[in-house]
């Protein structure tokens, strides 16, 4: 290849024109405080040279009831659209008590608000998926949170997660997952039209992987998936196969800590890749 080919192979910019979302929670709504709020909001809108949605969470945080959170966000909206006109508004019911349930739900069907996009859902909401498709209007699509980060204490905790485990390890174990996200995507697939994880970090990188590639290519298979995964971040060369080593932790985490011989196997498996010729010392994954 010539200089020149490669100077302009360097110079091309390809825009994929992502969508910008920004979550903002309501830590708490109180009378006087909602003012300072939107100001708040407004200070930020300036200087941003793009906004395509908001997404407010009804909790997780916030401790408010579904009238006030509402009518906050009919405020928002106002504000919102004076500076991104086509910004879409969304809000989910996070957290919310039967009785809250039924007073948001009624306010959609009631009100049935145009500045509304749609409806969100994720971790703690008291509802199945299938349960917020029937409530929530038709008008209004559903968009997943799914929590992909957490181990335990969480909205898809780890299946038969033994207890030695989780006290050691805790919320944020390194915990692939691409079985199970399948499965989890697969189900809430068809009452929903997409979805924005929840991760906190590294750990859940398999999983973020798994949700992108699925969500993207619904007949791929897993086995498909950790291979496209493994030899993009490993390398085509790598002899050790990383997509058995990432079916075993996940498998690892789902028997008896005091008899499993599993987790050994798995450890000896992942030394043995560390040690590829192709030095992988350095791969954090």
């Amino acid at each position: 290849m010539s200089g020149r080919s490669l100077r302009l192979r360097r110079a091309v910019r390809v825009d994929y024109d992502l969508d910008y979302w920004i979550w903002t929670p309501i830590d708490g709504i109180v009378p006087g405080a909602t003012a300072t709020e939107l100001a708040k909001n407004e200070a930020l809108f300036q200087q941003l040279p793009r906004l395509d949605a908001i997404f407010v969470p009804g909790g997780d945080p916030g401790n408010n009831e579904p009238e006030d959170v509402m009518d906050y966000l009919a405020q928002l909206s106002t504000l919102l659209r004076t500076y991104f006109r086509d910004a879409e508004m969304w809000v989910s019911n996070q957290g919310f008590e039967h009785e809250q349930n039924d007073t948001f739900f009624d306010y959609l069907d009631n009100e049935a608000p145009t500045w509304l996009t749609g409806v969100v859902f994720g971790p703690w909401t008291k509802l199945s998926i299938q349960e917020e498709r029937q409530w929530t209007p038709s008008q209004y699509p559903i968009r997943r949170y799914p929590d992909i980060t957490h181990n335990l204490r969480s909205q898809f905790p780890q299946e038969n997660f033994d207890r030695p485990f989780a006290h050691l390890l805790g919320r944020e174990a390194i915990d692939p997952r691409p079985v199970a996200s399948v499965t989890i995507h697969d189900l809430h697939a068809p009452s929903t039209i997409g979805y924005l994880a929840y991760s906190d970090g590294i750990h859940d990188d398999v999983n973020k992987n798994i949700w992108s590639m699925r969500s993207w290519a619904s007949d791929m298979t897993v086995d498909t998936m950790l291979q496209e995964y493994s030899r993009f971040f490993f390398g085509p060369e790598v002899a050790t196969d990383p997509k058995d080593g990432i079916l075993a932790l996940e498998d690892n985490w789902m028997h008896p800590a005091l008899t499993t011989t599993g987790v050994d196997d798995t450890f000896a498996m992942w030394q043995l890749l560390e040690s590829e010729p192709t030095d992988l010392s350095d791969n954090w994954r």
